[in-house]
């Protein structure tokens, strides 16, 4: 998160991390779903407007808030018959209710294709602190008229600070994605 804190290259910047649940089925065995949990600004850093309902709010990010989730469009239809009705409803997941929230566009598969998002949920006390975390990336949108070599090398200054303040390395690498919806995005390794 102190990239976000102290960048000032990007419009927004946010955190996704690999994660999975099992949606329950009235008519058969639980069907394991591959998402992405994300901070926020997320949707934003990406440029992503859900084709239906919403993205998420900041009380949702809360750590007791209700689950909520923004499916892809692939499992709307697939599993949901693309039904306009399922923003707000809630499903079954891990045994616990969600509430479908929105329906992410077709274009959205970053950095894979997912079957749906949801807030990312702190694991521990200093996790948004913690730097030896290797399991999650990060995504931005550059400011208008910021080059990916700028918004790199304030990135790598960023990096060369945080490594002499913790004894260890921190790193990211530029990864641009363009097209009409997208600006390009960072990813950490």
């Amino acid at each position: 998160m102190d990239w976000r804190d102290r960048a000032q290259s990007f419009e927004s910047m946010a955190l996704i991390e690999p994660y999975s649940f099992d949606l329950a089925a009235r008519d058969g065995p639980p069907q394991a779903l591959r998402s992405w949990g994300v901070t926020e600004g997320f949707f934003e850093a990406i440029g992503a407007r859900p084709i239906l309902g919403r993205t998420f709010t900041l009380e949702e990010h809360a750590p007791n808030a209700p689950l909520a989730v923004v499916i892809s469009y692939s499992l709307w239809q697939q599993r949901f018959g693309a039904d306009p009705g399922l923003a707000g409803r809630a499903i079954q997941l891990d045994g616990q209710p969600a509430t479908v929230v929105g329906v992410a566009p077709p274009w959205l598969r970053y950095p894979d294709a997912r079957d749906m998002w949801s807030p990312k949920r702190w694991h521990y006390d200093g996790e948004r602190t913690d730097r030896r975390s290797s399991y999650m990336y990060a995504v931005g949108r550059l400011r208008p008229g910021v080059t990916v070599a700028q918004g790199q090398a304030e990135l790598d200054a960023i990096g060369a600070q945080m490594a002499s303040r913790s004894m260890s390395s921190c790193w990211v690498t530029f990864v641009p994605r363009y097209s009409c919806s997208w600006s390009p995005w960072v990813s950490s390794c």
